[in-house]
């Protein structure tokens, strides 16, 4: 297994996704991580096969995840999966395919994806408490101005606990570390860290 992505909720192991090792198999599993066993429990399957998606959670309830490397489909496709009720529901399309994405979601609330294999200098936002009809991802064109690149894969976006209105992003792009900095969601600027 390769290219899956691992979310904890209310204190559980949750895996999503993923590719067999050397073959074109990519999967739509969910599981969770049984501390009795030490083995994985299966859950819902994904609407789409995904490896090296963006995965997060939400409400400490949902897992969401993003994009993918393979697929024709599912690079531009979104879910959410409900741990109570075990079920996957479709989220909006993705503006712009990708993989690899971070993702945070801010004030419990705003999903924000940034990076993979998309330009930093555009990063899209999507409101989570929108009735379903009225759902979709905004495009949010900031100047790209800070570090050296301007994809960042497999990026890592952390709210800053001072306050809710900034994520700290680390990364690198395909091996070549970025200096850590911070994207603030109010005034659409990026800072060092």
């Amino acid at each position: 297994m390769w290219n899956q992505q691992s979310v904890e909720i209310r204190g559980q192991i949750y895996m999503t996704g993923g590719a067999i090792a050397n073959s074109k198999t990519y999967l739509k599993q969910t599981c969770v991580l049984n501390e009795k066993s030490w083995c994985f429990d299966n859950l819902s399957d994904m609407h789409y096969e995904r490896d090296a998606h963006g995965c997060t959670k939400w409400l400490n309830r949902y897992i969401i995840v993003v994009g993918s490397w393979h697929g024709t489909e599912s690079t531009s496709t979104c879910e959410s999966y409900d741990v109570i009720k075990n079920e996957w529901n479709l989220l909006p399309k993705l503006n712009d395919a990708t993989c690899a994405p971070g993702l945070v979601v801010m004030q419990d609330r705003y999903l924000y994806k940034l990076g993979g294999t998309s330009d930093i200098g555009k990063v899209e936002m999507l409101d989570l408490i929108q009735p379903k009809d009225k759902m979709k991802w905004v495009s949010i064109t900031t100047s790209n101005k800070f570090g050296r690149k301007h994809t960042i894969n497999r990026c890592l976006l952390h709210p800053l606990p001072r306050n809710d209105k900034s994520f700290l992003v680390l990364g690198c792009h395909f091996g070549r570390s970025e200096k850590p900095f911070v994207y603030d969601i109010k005034d659409n600027m990026y800072t060092q860290f």
